[in-house]
C-alpha cells in the first residue's frame, strides 16, 4: 500500500452540488424576544466597565483568592497533625 505525503484529491464525478435557490430562507431573529434579548446583552457587553465595577470585581477576586488560599493552607496543615 502506497502512502502519499502530499494533498489527496478525491474526484466526485457525478455528484452535483445543491443549488443555493433550493436552500431554505434564513430566519431573522431580531424581531423575536430572543433576538431582542441577545441584542441587549451584546449592547451591555460592549460597554467599557466603570472604574467602580473594576474595583469591585478586583477586590472580590482578591478576597475569594485569599479565602481559598487560607482554606487550602489550613487543610494541608490539618493533614500533618
Amino acid at each position: 500500500m502506497r502512502q502519499t505525503k502530499g494533498p489527496v484529491l478525491i474526484d466526485l464525478e457525478d455528484t452535483a452540488a445543491p443549488s443555493v435557490a433550493d436552500a431554505p430562507p434564513v430566519v431573522d431573529l431580531t424581531d423575536t424576544p430572543q433576538g431582542e434579548a441577545m441584542q441587549a446583552v451584546a449592547r451591555f457587553a460592549s460597554h467599557k466597565p466603570s472604574r467602580l465595577a473594576k474595583w469591585f470585581w478586583g477586590l472580590l477576586t482578591a478576597l475569594l483568592g485569599a479565602v481559598v488560599s487560607i482554606t487550602a493552607w489550613d487543610f494541608t496543615v490539618s493533614l500533618t497533625q
